[in-house]
C-alpha cells in the first residue's frame, strides 16, 4: 500500500513538474516574443529618426521620391525577417550608395518620362558614410515596416528651434540683386521654406533646391510643378539609372507615388518669378 502511494506521489510530483515546465516554457517564449518586438519598436524609431535627419531630403517626407526613388511602396513593406532578399538589397543599397552625379542630374526618355542620374551616396561607416551596422538595419526596418506619416513631424522636431533669420538663401548667379530678393521673399511667403531649402535657409523635409536649375529641367515644367504639383503628369524620374547616360527604357518603371506638396496660391507673375529665381540656381 505504502509503495502504492508512494508511485502515486511520485507521479503527482512528475505531473506537476510538466505543467511547470509548460507554463514556464510558454511564459519565456511569451516574454523573449515581448523583448523582441519591442526591439523593433526602438530600431523602427531610431529608423524614424535617421531617415527624417538623412533621407526625406531625397526620398521625401512620405516616401514619395523625387531627387531619390520612391520607397513608399508595397514591394518594400513586410517583415524584413518574412522578406530577406527586400532587406538585403535595401540595406546594400544604403551601405554602398549607388553612382552618378552629385547634383541631380534629369533626362527626358520616350514617352516624356525622366530618367536619373543622380548619385546617391553611400551611409554606412565602412563605406566612409556616417551610419554604423545598426543604423542601416534600422532605416531598413523603418522602411519595411514604420508609418511614413510620421516623418514630417520628426523632422520639425529635429528642426525646432532653428532660428531661419540668420540662415541664408543662395543666390542665383546672373540674376540681378532685386530677382534674387524677389526670388527669395516668394520662397519664403509662398511656404516652400518650409520644405525646401534654398542654400541654408529652410528645411529639409522635401528636396534640397539649391541647384535645382541644374538638374535639367525646363521653365514650363518648373511652373507647372510649382503651382499645381499634384496634376503634374510624369512629376518625377521613373528610371533610376545611376550608371551613366544610357537608360534601359524597356524596364518597368518606377511607381510615382502622390507627392506631400500642397498648391501654393499665387499670381501668375508671382509664379514666374519664383522659377526665375529657382531656374537660376545652377
Amino acid at each position: 500500500m505504502d509503495f502504492r502511494r508512494h508511485h502515486i506521489v511520485v507521479l503527482v510530483l512528475a505531473v506537476i513538474m510538466i505543467i511547470i515546465l509548460g507554463l514556464y516554457g510558454a511564459m519565456e517564449n511569451s516574454r523573449m516574443a515581448m523583448a523582441e518586438e519591442r526591439q523593433m519598436t526602438e530600431s523602427i524609431e531610431r529608423g524614424l529618426e535617421l531617415y527624417a535627419r538623412n533621407c526625406s531630403s531625397c526620398h521625401g517626407p512620405l516616401g514619395e521620391g523625387c531627387v531619390g526613388a520612391p520607397l513608399n511602396r508595397p514591394e518594400y513593406r513586410g517583415n524584413p525577417a518574412d522578406n530577406q532578399s527586400t532587406a538585403a538589397f535595401l540595406e546594400n543599397t544604403i551601405t554602398n550608395g549607388r553612382p552618378g552625379t552629385g547634383v541631380p542630374s534629369w533626362t527626358k526618355v520616350s514617352g516624356n518620362r525622366w530618367a536619373s542620374h543622380t548619385a546617391m551616396p553611400a551611409f554606412a561607416r565602412s563605406q566612409g558614410g556616417p551610419l554604423n551596422e545598426m543604423h542601416v538595419k534600422d532605416l531598413v526596418n523603418f522602411i519595411m515596416l514604420g508609418e511614413w506619416t510620421k516623418v514630417f513631424g520628426k523632422v520639425s522636431e529635429i528642426e525646432r528651434g532653428i532660428d531661419q533669420s540668420k540662415l541664408t538663401f543662395r543666390d542665383a548667379p546672373g540674376l540681378s540683386a532685386a530677382e534674387n530678393k524677389r526670388g527669395q521673399e516668394l520662397f519664403v511667403s509662398k511656404g516652400c521654406v518650409n520644405c525646401h531649402r534654398s542654400g541654408s535657409r529652410g528645411s529639409a523635409a522635401a528636396a534640397d533646391l539649391s541647384f535645382v536649375g541644374a538638374w535639367g529641367l525646363d521653365e514650363a515644367f518648373l511652373k507647372e510643378w510649382i503651382t499645381n504639383p499634384s496634376k503634374v503628369k510624369n512629376r518625377m524620374p521613373v528610371f533610376w539609372s545611376n550608371y551613366g547616360p544610357e537608360v534601359d527604357t524597356s524596364r518597368t518603371p518606377a511607381p510615382s507615388p502622390p507627392t506631400f506638396m500642397a498648391v501654393p496660391q499665387m499670381t501668375d507673375e508671382e509664379a514666374d518669378a519664383l522659377v526665375k529665381y529657382l531656374m537660376g540656381l545652377k
